[in-house]
């Protein structure tokens, strides 16, 4: 399985203060129990903390990432580089007025426009199975417009990101038009790689491989344009159109092999290739109803074409051991995907209820692609039906939210259809002990369900041990979770939580090992179970009120597996530490981060690790900041297959990141604002997506 390079920087959480939190009509949620406990900085409520954005912070943010940054909450994670946002490691649903949205339709919100990020930590029904939810509320100025430019360029690499954002308001129409682009070229990149391979008459082959040459390339431009016509408390129309396009996404590794007991060596190349492009659209109305009624609805379109390919060689010299190898796994995949919602709340007194039915359905069309032999073309389709209902209520000090939904998926390849309906219940009950204290205890579960490649009946060659083979009959499956919450605020200083979770998987989609004639054979069936533990401790402490701040999160997790002929387990420990510096227009950043690892079935996934230092200055509408990525230490990114049969590791390094200087510039200016209020609630799951090489 592939490595993907990817350096993550950039995270801090500073200092700040917040303005008056006033009442508006963004959102028709009525979350009950509101606690003031840093006032007016954050509303401490039963299901999320909510965080009021001042004047103060908006002007010294260059941009929505560097906003979230400055918002100080603990936990979570800003990668504003390489585009991502993490909390406790792992991935964050972003969503913008309770609209789901991506990466690129974040980073286009003008900062003017933010008026409060709320962050919830667990998730309800609504959201379909999400880690943590952060939710950006937007007002829409009755007139005027904005302009954001921002440039990263490191000093001393081909490593780029650029963005640009217009946004033109007036009455009750506002217009964007947003563009960004990645670019990434010829950056240094190896592994330190090792495996071990049990042959059939017991005998062990031990391999270790040196690295000589890599490279990582990743070009990318993402434009974008909108419409929101907004007749207030009343009708929120909303029309968007992507169109992304991944220019270059290259990945070479090359080394020599040695044999352990064998003199020679053999020369290994693993080149991967994934260029694509999707087109993206979608349309959502809001209809305020009386009696404090909301209805909600959404559609979307989406299409994707793209190539993945994998070209593996190994040439063994004179004194080595074994025959040439050359592999091409070579996939063109043309997908589409397509959905259709709607949300109904009603909220009255001490209570919310609120239910919901989606439909998302996708189609992919795989071409593999050989040699010799002639094309084998695969069609697999995804229908999912989501539908739920939820109710809360508030007594005295206690809040109530229990509700159930319920998931039917159909998963066809080629025809041959597999059919599931699942039920998931939640409950979730919170309790006030005073004005900074909580605790909150949730039991919960959720329907997962197998991706394409994993369902893909076409054999495909690794290397000269291992094939790959998807298993159509998979089925979804069901995840039980029961977490405990502790949320508590000494002063105005210092806060945070203690969260502990057990999460528990029967028949869980799982990959595993067994012998198919002379090959080691890969791939994935409903066996066994899955269990994980962790605990987390997520503080912050503003030190030096108004200037400096401590924040970040440490967990300890364990896992277990149990699958096809195997058990196994693993502990390991994760965190973020970010030290931050404000006053007088500087602002300085330094930040230790140490990725989370997940057991999978027979693999362990750790993410990445590194540091990096920061130093900015906010001048009128400019923003100027230098940097180090790992000023200490090495970046590195771990895969691992833990198989009786194959044990194979794979460290994944780049120099481009030690030490790699950078050098940001942001441009942000707005005219003629007039406050003014919108919302939007849904986004389309347009989730299709394409057949993959199959690859270490």
């Amino acid at each position: 399985m592939r490595a993907i390079a990817t350096i993550i920087l950039s995270t801090s959480i500073c200092i700040q203060s917040f303005s008056q939190e006033y009442p508006d009509s963004a959102t028709v949620e009525r979350t009950l129990d509101e606690i003031t406990v840093q006032a007016p900085s954050v509303i401490r409520k039963t299901d999320r903390d909510v965080y009021a954005i001042s004047e103060e912070v908006k002007k010294r943010s260059s941009s929505p990432f560097n906003l979230l940054t400055n918002t100080g909450i603990p936990s979570i994670s800003v990668n504003d580089v390489m585009q991502k946002i993490t909390v406790n490691g792992k991935d964050a649903e972003i969503r913008i007025n309770g609209r789901k949205a991506d990466i690129n339709q974040f980073k286009a919100i003008p900062v003017d426009n933010i008026r409060r990020i709320e962050f919830i930590d667990n998730p309800g029904l609504k959201y379909d199975g999400a880690t943590a939810v952060i939710n950006i509320i937007v007002v829409n100025p009755e007139r005027g417009g904005s302009l954001s430019l921002s440039d990263m360029q490191a000093l001393n690499y081909k490593w780029n990101n650029a963005s640009t954002s217009l946004t033109l308001e007036h009455g009750k129409h506002q217009f964007s038009i947003n563009g960004s682009g990645y670019f990434r070229n010829d950056l240094p990149l190896f592994r330190d790689y090792n495996d071990r391979y049990l042959m059939p008459g017991g005998s062990v082959v031990e391999r270790t491989e040196t690295p000589d040459d890599g490279h990582f390339t990743n070009d990318g431009i993402y434009p974008g344009i909108s419409y929101n016509y907004y007749v207030p408390d009343k009708t929120n129309l909303y029309v968007s159109a992507w169109l992304p396009v991944n220019l270059q996404n290259e990945l070479l590794y090359s080394g020599s092999l040695s044999t352990k007991g064998i003199s020679g060596t053999t020369r290994l190349t693993d080149l991967q290739r994934d260029p694509n492009n999707n087109q993206r659209l979608s349309a959502y109305i809001e209809q305020k109803l009386p009696h404090d009624q909301t209805i909600m609805a959404n559609i979307g379109w989406g299409r994707g074409t793209g190539t993945s390919r994998r070209t593996y060689t190994e040439e063994p010299d004179s004194r080595a051991i074994g025959d040439e190898i050359h592999i091409d796994n070579h996939i063109r995949n043309q997908n589409s995907s397509w959905s259709a919602e709607t949300d109904y709340t009603k909220s009255w007194n001490r209570n919310i209820f609120t239910a919901g039915l989606r439909y998302s359905g996708s189609t992919n069309r795989a071409r593999y692609i050989y040699e010799t032999d002639p094309t084998v073309t695969v069609r697999q389709t995804t229908d999912r039906i989501y539908f739920f209902g939820e109710y809360t209520t508030q007594i005295e000090k206690w809040n109530i939210t229990a509700g159930a939904a319920g998931t039917w998926q159909d998963n066809a390849t080629e025809g041959h259809h597999v059919s599931n309906l699942h039920f998931t219940p939640r409950l979730s009950v919170a309790w006030r002990y005073c004005d900074v204290s909580r605790w909150a205890l949730t039991v919960s579960s959720n329907t997962l369900s197998p991706t394409v490649s994993e369902t893909s009946p076409i054999v495909q060659q690794i290397d000269g041990f291992v094939i790959q083979q998807g298993n159509p009959d998979l089925k979804s499956y069901v995840s039980y979770k029961a977490q405990l919450r502790y949320g508590f605020a000494l002063g105005q200083r210092f806060s945070g939580s203690v969260t502990t979770s057990f999460q528990y998987s029967p028949d869980p989609v799982q990959e595993y090992y067994t012998w198919s004639g002379d090959k080691i054979m890969h791939t994935w069936n409903n066996e066994g179970h899955a269990s994980y533990f962790e605990t987390t401790f997520s503080p912050r402490w503003e030190y030096i009120p108004g200037w400096a701040t401590l924040s970040g999160s440490l967990t300890l997790s364990r896992s277990w597996t149990k699958g096809h002929n195997y058990r196994h387990n693993l502990t390991n420990w994760s965190g973020v530490a970010n030290a931050s510096f404000y006053h007088w227009g500087f602002d300085v950043l330094l930040q230790y981060e140490r990725g989370i690892a997940y057991l999978l079935g027979e693999r362990i996934q750790r993410g990445e690790a590194y540091t990096m230092f920061q130093a900015g200055y906010k001048w009128k509408d400019w923003h100027f900041a230098f940097g180090l990525f790992n000023p200490f230490g090495r970046y590195s990114q771990e895969i691992s297959v833990i198989s009786d049969l194959v044990k194979q590791q794979t460290v994944t390094r780049t120099t481009a990141c030690n030490r790699m200087p950078f050098l940001q510039v942001s441009y942000n200016i707005s005219w003629g604002r007039k406050p003014r209020q919108a919302s939007r609630k849904l986004e389309s799951d347009l989730s299709g997506s394409g057949a993959s090489a199959a690859g270490r």
